[in-house]
């Protein structure tokens, strides 16, 4: 991995680098990634009006010991639980990258105006992101914001925005995963370390 102060990557086209990581989605039957943190967990499902152990008992988890936060981002580690549950009785969850969208849609306008709403299109009633024009409009943000010298993702960060906004996509469109990802990662450290992504060198 490249120092953090290394001088950020230009986006302009792929790069000839290559990222791997035991993680969801770029791995897609993986665990959560670092990033992914507990109080990211709570917060999306909380935009949706649930509470972590609503979510528990809507997942048939019962039982557990320690923290209802603790066990339900455990819990997601599974991507069967990520995949969310229909009910024939009693309420429905939705997917996780599902909450994880609505909730920053609503936390983030202005990445999402900036950033995510022109590189999306909707097919089937559902949005789906461009991974062509998402690397150009990331190529077009300014080299000296957060988001390229920041040597970490902050809570609340435009950053962190972004990367949630890229895992979410990258879930719901497993097959381009990688291509989403790709230009975020190659910006520096502190993408891949949210992502729990190696570089491999070619």
């Amino acid at each position: 991995m490249e120092n953090s102060l290394d001088q950020p990557t230009v986006l302009g086209s792929p790069t000839s680098r290559r990222f791997e990581s035991i993680f969801t989605p770029l791995t897609f039957e993986g665990p959560l990634p670092p990033g992914i943190t507990e109080r990211i967990v709570v917060s999306a499902y909380r935009s949706i009006g649930l509470r972590p152990k609503r979510v528990l008992l809507t997942l048939d988890i019962k039982r557990f010991t320690g923290a209802p936060e603790t066990r339900l981002r455990r819990a997601l580690d599974n991507p069967a639980v990520r995949g969310g549950k229909r009910r024939s009785q009693g309420q429905n969850l939705e997917p996780f990258h599902l909450a994880l969208y609505e909730w920053q849609k609503n936390k983030s306008p202005g990445v999402f105006d900036r950033i995510i709403k022109p590189a999306s299109y909707e097919d089937k009633d559902k949005i789906f992101l461009n991974p062509k024009k998402f690397r150009s409009l990331l190529a077009e943000e300014p080299k000296e914001s957060s988001i390229y010298l920041s040597p970490s993702i902050e809570a609340d960060s435009e950053s962190e925005a972004i990367a949630i906004f890229g895992f979410a996509f990258g879930h719901l469109q497993p097959e381009d995963a990688y291509e989403i990802l790709e230009p975020l990662l190659s910006i520096g450290t502190q993408f891949r370390e949210f992502f729990g992504v190696t570089e491999v060198k070619r």
